[in-house]
């Protein structure tokens, strides 16, 4: 499970939303999880909080459907412009491993616009 011999993937979808710095910044705060085996399923997802400043974000490094999180803070100074968005990144352990936009964000971004198409439908 999350070998450090395997491939990195950022996903088209998430490098859309994600600014390559970031990207960079969660690579580094996974790779210490690892370090310390503190990764336990092969999936987990980055929640970032609203508040940060500017050379810090908070983040919640959460696994195994919120049974075990750990509160993290992010060292991050890059564009800022992504966060308070809502973004939920998780990572998966895969043939390579694979950052990607999470599977609940993309589910309830379904359900906003299937909303707001049966609104514009009435």
């Amino acid at each position: 499970m999350f070998e450090s011999t395997k491939s990195r993937v950022v996903t088209e979808e998430l490098a859309k939303r994600l600014p390559e710095e970031a990207q960079t910044a969660v690579w580094g705060m996974f790779d210490t999880m690892m370090n310390y085996k503190a990764i336990m399923f092969p999936e987990v997802e980055i929640w970032f909080a609203d508040d940060y400043t500017d050379s810090i974000v908070g983040v919640m490094f959460v696994q195994h459907d919120g049974d075990f999180q750990q509160e993290m803070e992010m060292p991050y100074s890059g564009d800022h412009s992504w966060l308070g968005k809502g973004l939920i990144v998780s990572i998966r352990d895969e043939d390579n491993i694979v950052m990607d936009v999470s599977a609940r964000v993309l589910a309830y971004e379904a359900a906003v616009a299937e909303e707001e198409a049966n609104d514009d439908a009435e």
